[in-house]
Order: structure tokens, then C-alpha cells, then sequence
């Protein structure tokens, strides 16, 4: 029978319940013998002491498992929110990729359908439109290498970059009808600069620019100037639009993949032309001013 308790539980208030509790206390800690001896008496054991762990230990114990399932929900769920937002961002950039591949394609498939029917209508103009047809198709060959170029160590030459953005703002003239947009295309290119960088690649950047400022225009009067111009040892190139504008807080956000303000945009093109700049050839883009009533300046420098 046990004799004297001490810390037990205030539920443990009779001595039939003590004994129950002796015997499961018993089954985790071995009782250890009270004895005595002296040199005149054999040893002898007068009781034993059962012991176990107080009811906050017993909470703490709990407590550690508990812990120890939550830090591993909290890895679950991290990693199983880290696969989702990875998972989702690469179903995004494949889409996006595929819907930039369609609006690079669109302009030079849709001005050869163009120049398809208009032969039909004027079998005799053959000769004049075939450069056009030329410059069309040499346009696909293009859009090919740019992609390709993307996933590789893209090759740096010397290029007459005047030159270049020139050809780039006289092809878009002469196809702003395909595209369904009445706007004044301005050609402001100073002549003869030129740089060491990668051509396809370069213009690509800068044919995003001005394709999204063509976007940008819902007014009748459109308007997209196109500048280029040799300021302190750096080229800076600059595309002004009168469209729509770009909200303030959205400056930085413009650049990043999958950010779009527009309600069919994917967000790839501006970011493959802030990679195309900064990451490949070191340069800074940014706008430099943009509002509802005047549009959107975007510069370059190089």
C-alpha cells in the first residue's frame, strides 16, 4: 500500500487510485529500494520509491512532438506551395512563350497574306511587291535565329545600329495597316552610330519597345517617336508614345516576367527586352516618364 505521495495529480485522490497509478508509473521506471544497514544488522528494505514524470513534464514532452509535427507540416506545405507557384510559373512562361512566338510571327504572316491577296487583285504589280514579300520572309528567318540565340552565348559584332533601327521603324511603317493601328511612325535616328553588341538580338529589344507603344495607342492621332542619338560616350535610345500611360507604382513591375497592364498581355515581351539589355549587354532600361494625357517614354543606353 503506498504510504506518502507527493506531486500527484488532484485527480489521484484515493488510495485505489494511487495504487493504479504506482503500477503505471512502474512500467516506465523500474522502483528503486530503500534500505538500511549498519554494522550490527544485515541490510534491510523497508520500502520502495516509485517515481515518473510530473503531469508538465508529461505536457512538455507532448509539446516537443507537436512541435516537431508542425515544423514538418510547415516544410510540407512550403515545399508543396514552393512545386505549385514553380509548376505554375513554367505553365505560364511555355504559354507566354508561345503567345510571344504568335505576335512575333503575326506581322510578317499577316503582310504576306496581305501582299498575297493584293497580287491577286493586281497580278501585274508582281515585281514591286516581291521585295516587300523578301523583306517579309527574311523577317521569319529572322525571328528564328532571335530564339534560338536566347539559350546560347550570343556572338557580338560590329553593327551599324543607325542603320539597324531605321530598317526596323521603316518595316513596321509600311505593316501598321496589318495591324490594325492608325499611327504616325517617326523616324528620329541620328546617322552613322555605331556598336558592338548582337544585332538580332538588340533589335529585337527595341522592336518590343516600340510594338508595345503601338499597343499602348487608343487614340486616333497615334503617335511613336523613335530616337537615337550619341549623349556622353553612351547611345541612348528612346521610344516615346502617346498611348494610354503606365501607372506609377508599375515602372519597376514592367520589366518582370508574367507582369503585363494590358488585359491580353503575357508579360514576356518587355521582360525579354529588359534581359536582352541588361543581362546581355550590360545597358540600363527604364522609363523615364509616362501619364495618361502624354504617354510613355521608355530610354535605353548603351
Amino acid at each position: 500500500q503506498p504510504q506518502i505521495g507527493k506531486n500527484l495529480p488532484k485527480s489521484i485522490d484515493s488510495k485505489e487510485k494511487q495504487i493504479r497509478f504506482m503500477k503505471t508509473m512502474d512500467r516506465f521506471n523500474d522502483p528503486i529500494p530503500l534500505t538500511y544497514s549498519d554494522k550490527s544488522i544485515s541490510e534491510i528494505t523497508f520500502g520502495f520509491l516509485h517515481y515518473g514524470d510530473s503531469s508538465i513534464i508529461q505536457k512538455l514532452q507532448w509539446w516537443t512532438y507537436i512541435e516537431i509535427i508542425s515544423i514538418a507540416a510547415f516544410i510540407f506545405l512550403g515545399f508543396a506551395g514552393f512545386t505549385f507557384i514553380r509548376n505554375n510559373e513554367k505553365r505560364h512562361i511555355w504559354v507566354g512563350m508561345a503567345r510571344e512566338t504568335a505576335h512575333q510571327l503575326g506581322t510578317p504572316v499577316s503582310a504576306l497574306m496581305g501582299w498575297v491577296e493584293f497580287l491577286r487583285e493586281h497580278p501585274e504589280k508582281t515585281k514591286e511587291m516581291v521585295p516587300e514579300m523578301e523583306a517579309d520572309l527574311e523577317r521569319l528567318e529572322q525571328i528564328g535565329r532571335r530564339f534560338s540565340q536566347l539559350g546560347s552565348d550570343p556572338g557580338m559584332e560590329n553593327i551599324d545600329l543607325s542603320e539597324r533601327v531605321e530598317r526596323i521603324v521603316q518595316y513596321l511603317n509600311r505593316r501598321l495597316p496589318s495591324l490594325g493601328k492608325k499611327v504616325n511612325l517617326i523616324n528620329d535616328v541620328q546617322p552613322g552610330i555605331y556598336l558592338r553588341c548582337n544585332g538580332s538580338l538588340l533589335t529585337w529589344a527595341i522592336e518590343n519597345i516600340i510594338r508595345n507603344g503601338i499597343d499602348a495607342i487608343i487614340r486616333s492621332n497615334g503617335e511613336v517617336i523613335v530616337s537615337l542619338r550619341i549623349e556622353n560616350d553612351r547611345v541612348k535610345i528612346r521610344v516615346q508614345d502617346n498611348g494610354v500611360g503606365i501607372p506609377r507604382k508599375d515602372w519597376r513591375n514592367i520589366f518582370r516576367p508574367g507582369f503585363s497592364t494590358k488585359k491580353t498581355g503575357w508579360g514576356l515581351g518587355l521582360s525579354l527586352s529588359g534581359r536582352i539589355i541588361q543581362d546581355i549587354h550590360q545597358g540600363q532600361i527604364e522609363i523615364v516618364e509616362s501619364s495618361p494625357s502624354d504617354g510613355t517614354t521608355i530610354e535605353i543606353r548603351l
